[in-house]
């Protein structure tokens, strides 16, 4: 899938009227030729072309990884609880616990499907779940 400008907002970045940015990964056109986009990361001014969703994603896993948290990002904690804490207050333990392994079931069994995703992502995400419907079981 090419790199679209509305592919760059559902994915995070934000646009400060030239490119496009999240954490440390700027993403913008090529100024010569708007041909192709191109991806740099803050601490290594060099532009790496970047023609596909999937580059993209490639580009960030190797070098946002460590900043930026696609489990848990900042947007689940707007609050003065994360989103999971407040689902469990409203729903409950055993509700939660169901949720959590229905979404692990769900990310299982789309490992390697989904377009443009990478299969380690979404084993970190299925993995999350389980580990935080064990964790509550185990508490009582």
């Amino acid at each position: 899938m090419k790199i679209t400008e509305a592919q760059l907002k559902i994915d995070g970045f934000d646009f400060d009227g030239l490119r496009f940015k999240r954490n440390n990964i700027t993403v913008q056109k090529s100024w010569l030729t708007e041909v192709f986009w191109g991806a740099y990361h803050e601490k290594d001014s060099s532009l790496y072309p970047i023609k596909t969703i999937q580059e993209l994603n490639e580009f960030c896993i190797k070098h946002e990884k460590k900043s930026y948290d696609f489990i848990n990002p900042n947007h689940y904690k707007n609050s003065t609880k994360e989103v999971w804490e407040m689902m469990l207050d409203i729903w409950g333990k055993e509700k939660f616990i169901a949720h959590c392994e229905m979404c692990s079931f769900k990310y299982r069994m789309r490992l390697g499907l989904k377009p443009e995703q990478s299969v380690e992502r979404d084993l970190e995400k299925a993995q999350w779940y389980e580990k935080k419907a064990n964790e509550l079981k185990r508490k009582g």
